[in-house]
């Protein structure tokens, strides 16, 4: 036996029934050839009636194979699927030969563009060839199954007899060799004869039995395709025809550098005993789609798997830079979480790696409630707990410290205490010279003015020391005042200069108001200029007298209570 492998072998031949028709010249204009095997030609075609374009199928020997184009075109025209040509008359020509008019497909055939990437990024923007063959086999199994459901057999799957639109539609064509299942059924020895594609054929198809023949016969065919587009060629070869046909039966799947799930798929469908097959091309499609869901999965999860090892590198840097670590991240949680829903029963554990190593990143940088989100849905380690819990315990304590460091710079607490304690200090600066007077010495009163501001004091302690405003200042106030004991004591006690002792005590006062403006607020820098400049000018005008005292110490106190930012609504009780 000789001849192409690749080539369909065998008709069937039926007794040609008397079917009118028009005649071919009348209704139909015949143009170049769109195809031909060993058996047929189809030709473009016009069908004048409609203006439309049609395929016209011939047979090379009219008296040979007209009854198995009339079956053809009767099985065909009986299946009406989007994934099968339709057929739209069976016509004679002038000489009595019968003709199959189908719809045209501006297409070309899968196999010429199924192992060419650049063809079909060009004819269908698709980059993805193996996805795109897998799709385009998909759709060949439902039309297939939809065949079957109406009691068809193909018998001759493969990609040339699958032709893709334009569009990306899929047909599948060439039904010359198809066969009802009834018919096999009713004669079983009517039909011996070996029909199908040497480089596909299905074991009992090259034997010519088509007892055992059926539905798991496709299943073959199917597989053969898969298996072709898997490894680049029909699984069966040899040295001609004869040669492929005797070593059918012996063929067994064995792809070695193939996953093991494909293998066993391509196995049970290629079984040679036709029992051992998928039963029905539904089984073969599922199986086929459980697979690319499995494989993809396994793609998504070793990109996963990549971009894990990018974050953990990232996470090793010191100043890694956080936008960058969670785009990172992102990517391998996608990676895995789309993995996981592809194949849900999906084990591993780079996800929860992921998570745990940013949760200790975080932890790292002081962010324990990321760091809880991310493994809150995990069995996070022990010691990253406790890493989490110390980590919002030292967060917490430094918040408590901002909050108390906020409130112990706030001017507006104490105020109302401060304004009494000066106001107080400014009444008795005021009255003192003339106090002194009547005394005949500044000491008693200088220790009384110690007394009622301490005393004062003493009563606001908890207003007065809530801020480190407050602390300054009172701390300040406490130093004038007892400067102002030692001073007036001094003149008394070791006969010290009263002029010396007043320049001293302004000196002393000044520099404590200066304090206060480098430690509180600068403002305070005016009590400073104003206790200089008025013992200046009562050291001149009026020196030693009460009146120039009281009148040094009004001025003094006015400024001080001006620049400490003493108002009137500060007495009212809040």
């Amino acid at each position: 036996m000789s001849g192409d492998p690749g080539q369909t072998l065998g008709f069937v031949d039926l007794e040609v029934p008397d079917t009118p028709a028009a005649p071919l010249e009348t209704g139909f204009d015949l143009g170049e050839t769109l195809g031909q095997g060993g058996m047929a030609v189809v030709r473009r075609g016009l069908q004048r009636s409609l203006d439309r374009e049609v395929a016209i199928k011939s047979t090379r020997e009219p008296s040979v194979h007209q009854g198995r184009l009339v079956a053809e075109g009767r099985i065909t025209g009986a299946l009406e699927h989007p994934n099968i040509v339709p057929v739209h008359d069976v016509v004679r020509d002038r000489d009595g030969a019968l003709h199959i008019v189908l719809k045209h497909v501006d297409g070309v055939p899968w196999a010429d563009v199924l192992r060419d990437p650049s063809a079909v990024h060009q004819r269908f923007g698709i980059d993805d060839l193996e996805t795109w063959n897998l799709d385009v086999l998909e759709a060949v199994c439902r039309a297939v199954e939809f065949a079957h459901a109406h009691g068809v057999l193909h018998r001759d799957l493969k990609p040339d007899n699958v032709m893709v639109g334009a569009f990306g539609q899929v047909y599948v064509v060439d039904w010359g060799v198809a066969v009802r299942t009834a018919d096999l059924r009713s004669d079983p020895t009517a039909h011996r004869r070996i029909v199908g594609t040497p480089r596909y054929m299905a074991p009992e198809l090259a034997a010519g039995d088509p007892a055992r023949q059926g539905p798991a016969t496709d299943v073959y065919l199917l597989g053969a395709v898969l298996y072709e587009l898997v490894t680049g060629m029909g699984p069966h070869r040899g040295l001609g025809v004869k040669a492929i046909l005797e070593g059918i039966p012996s063929f067994r799947v064995a792809l070695p550098d193939h996953d093991a799930a494909l293998v066993d798929l391509l196995a049970r469908a290629m079984a040679p005993d036709p029992g051992d097959r998928f039963g029905t091309v539904g089984d073969f499609l599922r199986a086929l789609r459980a697979w690319r869901r499995d494989r993809a999965a396994r793609t998504l999860l070793r990109q996963a798997v990549l971009g894990w090892e990018a974050l953990r590198d990232l996470l090793s840097h010191e100043a890694a830079d956080r936008v960058e670590v969670y785009q990172a991240f992102g990517a391998v949680r996608f990676g895995f979480e789309e993995a996981r829903r592809l194949a849900p029963d999906i084990a591993d554990d780079t996800l929860r790696d992921a998570l745990v190593a940013l949760a200790r990143w975080e932890v790292a940088h002081g962010m324990d409630a990321a760091a809880e989100a991310l493994v809150a849905d995990i069995e996070a380690p022990e010691d990253l707990r406790a890493a989490i819990v110390a980590c919002r315990g030292e967060r917490e304590a430094r918040a408590r410290r901002l909050v108390d460091l906020e409130r112990d710079l706030d001017p507006q607490i104490g105020r109302r205490s401060r304004a009494w304690v000066l106001v107080g200090l400014a009444l008795f600066w005021t009255t003192t010279p003339g106090v002194n007077v009547l005394l005949g010495t500044p000491l008693p009163t200088s220790l009384a003015l110690l007394a009622v501001i301490g005393a004062l004091v003493y009563r606001l302690r908890d207003r007065l020391t809530a801020t480190q405003r407050n602390r300054v200042l009172v701390g300040l106030v406490s130093a004038a005042i007892l400067t102002d004991v030692l001073f007036s004591a001094a003149p008394a006690a070791h006969g010290v200069d009263r002029k010396l002792s007043g320049l001293m005590l302004t000196g002393a006062n000044a520099g404590l108001s200066l304090a206060a403006a480098v430690l509180v607020d600068r403002r305070y820098a005016l009590a400073t200029v104003s206790m200089v400049t008025t013992w200046l000018l009562y050291d001149r005008i009026y020196p030693y007298s009460p009146l120039g005292s009281t009148a040094n110490a009004l001025v003094v106190s006015i400024v001080t209570l001006v620049a400490f930012g003493v108002r009137p609504s500060d007495f009212r009780r809040r």
